[in-house]
């Protein structure tokens, strides 16, 4: 495994975020990790310390897990202490990054065609026990979520009119609505992460 060093590895925030609102790109590699533009490579096996010569000491941290709340990342560790999970927790609307998945952002896309993406390079091998929110896409480990879909949210709407609340609640409602379009985190894992 090759480490990507950068300069003053141990300062905070090496993606230098809000310093001209650019966004920093995230290119999500399915089955191998991460490359985050101008600061280097994170691969699937590396330990925490390898991650954090790369990327800087993180915000929190527990035994399994590191977070990366300014770079909007969520790294897990499995029981060897190897790196095997990688979230963008931000969706739909990041702040300081911009992923690219299969060359596009993943959250531009709308639920289905995100869906549609995924499950035409995963093939067949699909976990859908928690659809619509949640999918699964085994034979590439891509994982993405939404807290609530667009029928859920238009369920809420109609029954929101029914009882007389829908002008009190209409701005949030509205907001769920759009946020419903689109899933709100997707994480890639090492070969068989959710098998």
């Amino acid at each position: 495994m090759q480490l990507t060093k950068r300069n003053n590895a141990s300062q905070r925030s090496p993606l230098n975020i809000n310093s001209n609102m650019n966004m920093t790109k995230i290119e999500l590699n399915p089955l191998k990790g991460i490359h985050i533009a101008q600061v280097g490579t994170i691969e699937f096996g590396m330990t925490a310390n390898e991650v954090k010569e790369i990327l800087g000491q993180p915000e929190q941290e527990d035994d399994s897990q590191l977070y990366y709340c300014s770079e909007e990342l969520r790294l897990d560790f499995n029981s060897q202490k190897c790196l095997e999970f990688i979230e963008i927790i931000s969706g739909p609307y990041p702040k300081a990054i911009e992923p690219i998945l299969y060359d596009v952002n993943p959250f531009v896309l709308l639920a289905n065609e995100l869906v549609d993406l995924l499950t035409q390079k995963n093939g067949y091998d699909i976990d859908y026990s928690e659809v619509p929110v949640c999918y699964a896409f085994r034979s590439i480990s891509v994982g993405i979520f939404r807290e609530f879909s667009e029928e859920t949210t238009q369920q809420s709407i109609k029954e929101a009119k029914e009882n007389g609340v829908y002008e009190d609640e209409k701005l949030w409602l509205l907001n769920d609505l759009e946020k419903s379009k689109h899933f709100w985190t997707i994480g890639i894992g090492m070969k068989g992460y959710y098998e």
